[in-house]
Order: structure tokens, then sequence, then C-alpha cells
């Protein structure tokens, strides 16, 4: 609650400053839709691997603990210097971290509750995926085309 009320107070504070410009209003927008949908999948995300039980295969040194770090790191950097090389390491990471903690839940066979654990938390990685695949956020600039099978169709790009 604090992030988002926090990020729309300072969204509030630019649209005053750029009134009479809709193009800064627009750039904005897009970046306070990025920054809340970034901000709460990766607060969720957090949320989920700090409730993780000590097992020794949820360890932070594990593979798939180190690939979604390596996520939360990429993405940060992307939202600091927005740029097409920050771009492709993000969504190259987040395919791997969701691979990886796929792979791990393919392996363990964890009571039901680890198991909801660990598929929200590749959902939430998939959410960050789609996010940077959005082709109206910020990044649009740097995802791949899209590709519709039939001309003039819209098809989802991730």
């Amino acid at each position: 609650m604090h992030f988002e009320s926090r990020t729309r107070d300072l969204l509030s504070q630019i649209n005053a400053l750029a009134t009479g410009r809709p193009d800064l209003q627009r750039d904005a927008l897009q970046w306070l839709f990025a920054v809340l949908e970034f901000g709460n999948a990766v607060i969720d995300l957090r949320r989920e691997i700090a409730e993780l039980s000590n097992a020794p295969h949820y360890a932070a040194s594990m593979p798939w603990r180190r690939s979604v770090d390596a996520t939360l790191d990429a993405v940060a950097r992307l939202f600091d210097r927005p740029k097409a090389a920050r771009f492709d390491a993000a969504l190259a990471v987040t395919g791997r971290a969701i691979g990886d903690t796929q792979d791990l839940l393919a392996r363990l066979d964890p009571p039901r509750e680890e198991r909801h654990r660990l598929q929200r938390i590749v959902s939430h990685l998939h959410f960050i995926r789609t996010a940077l695949l959005d082709h109206e956020s910020p990044f649009a600039q740097f995802a791949p085309a899209r590709n519709p099978t039939i001309p003039g169709a819209p098809h989802a790009a991730a």
C-alpha cells in the first residue's frame, strides 16, 4: 500500500508540472503503470521467497535462487538506465529464472503449500516477463516486434 501510494503521489506531482504537455503526461502514465506492475510483482516475489522453508533446495546459493536474484537485479538495472542491452538481459534472465524454478518444481515433491508457493513464484516471474514484453510500456521500444498470425489481428506476444 505504501509503495502504491507513494508512486501515485509522484505521478500527481509530475502531472501538475506537465500541465498542457500531453506527451509528457502520457510518458509519465506509462512509467507509473510500469513501476506499479514491476514493483508489485517484485514485492510479491520477494515475500513468497522469504516465506519458503529453510530446506537446502531453497537456499540463496541454489541455481534457481541465483537466477531469480539475477532477474531482480536485471530489472532494477533496466529501470535505472533503460537501454536495449539491459532489456535483452532482463528478458533472458527472467526466462532462465522461470525455467530453473519450473525445473525445481518438477524435481521436488514438496508439501502442498510449498508447491503452491513455488507455483506463485513462477507466476510472478511470468508476470515480470509479460510486463517486459508489454508493447504499451516504456520498454516497448526494446521489445521484439509483434508478429500477428493474421495481418491486422493482434495476439498476445508472450
